[in-house]
């Protein structure tokens, strides 16, 4: 039976979520107060400064099953609603003005919780603020199988910190997140040890198995967690990785060298395109690792950057020669 409570829910939820007629790609389709759903109805898109976390939550709420999940699943008005999320690939909460919050996210695993996400398979949340509170929240919906079929997470710009990437390495290490193929979790004021929890994660061969790209720029990483990395690595872990961002991270010749012995000895990186150590200034670190990338150490590496490291100049010259006859671009 469906009660008056839950009737009123339906009838407001048909209200904010009725579809947006886009008549073509060119226009721009009408939208609710912050959200809109673009893209062919693929896109739930909440990047608005209208948006704050309690106009969100208000927006959920009105979605949310408060009587019996099946009951309200069978009543036809609540179709409509449903079907409009079912369609979302995408969700895009990256804002800086709206600032979405721990309040914000646990919406979202409400939305999950109801199963109408189904077949989302990008969830974008950076430049949100969000602390280690927040990432206790994904993790924890991740875990319990809410974002199972994501294939690209953003989180960067972030303030997860130590506490919050252990939250997040937790969910990794218990199998959240094996569809992954693009992570974001650059510039989270983390250090070498919430790294290292990160890597460490990884280290189970199906943790992130079709993982293509991972950034993880800017995060103050300290040396051993880059050893970690490659012995993650070398165990089997990330064996379909094409791109590893690693600016800015405080890299040094150790963990550079970690990573070519795990390409030269284990056959790891075999599939790398794109190795990144920019802004490090480790002039050392780039050099060894620039002369490892010409000599064929990683088989389909076809761009390095290792620009703003201090490589000196001549250097620099020999490193662009080497690489121009192997067809790979140094920047």
């Amino acid at each position: 039976m469906v009660t008056a409570t839950s009737m009123i829910i339906i009838k407001r939820s048909l209200q904010l979520f009725r579809r947006r007629r886009c008549p073509s790609s060119n226009s721009s389709p009408r939208r609710g107060k912050g959200w809109r759903i673009i893209d062919e109805g693929k896109t739930l898109d909440l990047n608005s400064h209208e948006l704050d976390d309690y106009s969100w939550h208000q927006l959920v709420e009105e979605a949310e099953d408060r009587a019996a999940v099946d009951t309200l699943r069978q009543y036809h008005l609540f179709q409509p609603v449903m079907n409009i999320f079912s369609s979302i690939r995408k969700i895009d909460m990256h804002n800086h003005d709206a600032e979405v919050s721990v309040v914000g996210v646990r919406a979202l695993e409400r939305l999950a919780r109801i199963g109408v996400l189904v077949n989302l398979k990008e969830l974008h949340l950076r430049e949100n603020t969000l602390t280690e509170a927040a990432a206790r929240e994904i993790a924890d919906t991740s875990e319990r199988g809410g974002f199972s079929g994501i294939t690209k997470l953003l989180l960067s710009n972030n303030n997860f910190k130590v506490h919050g990437v252990k939250h997040m390495a937790r969910a990794i290490k218990n199998g959240a997140y094996t569809n992954l193929e693009e992570l974001h979790f650059y510039d989270n004021s983390l250090d070498g040890d919430g790294l290292k929890a990160l890597y460490e994660a990884m280290s189970g061969v199906d943790a992130f198995k079709h993982l293509k790209h991972l950034h993880l720029r800017g995060n103050g990483m300290a040396n051993d967690s880059l050893k970690s990395l490659a012995n993650a690595v070398e165990n089997g872990a990330l064996p379909q990785l094409e791109r590893l961002h690693l600016c800015l991270v405080g890299v040094d010749v150790d963990g550079v060298q970690a990573i070519i012995s795990a390409a030269e000895n284990h056959g790891s990186f075999a599939n790398l395109a794109i190795l990144d150590i920019a802004y490090n200034c480790n002039a050392e670190a780039a050099t060894v690792l620039g002369h490892a990338g010409v000599r064929g150490t990683f088989p389909r590496l076809h761009s390095l950057y290792l620009n703003c490291n201090g490589i000196p100049p001549r250097t620099w010259v020999e490193l662009k020669q080497q690489a121009l006859q192997n067809d790979i671009d140094i920047i």
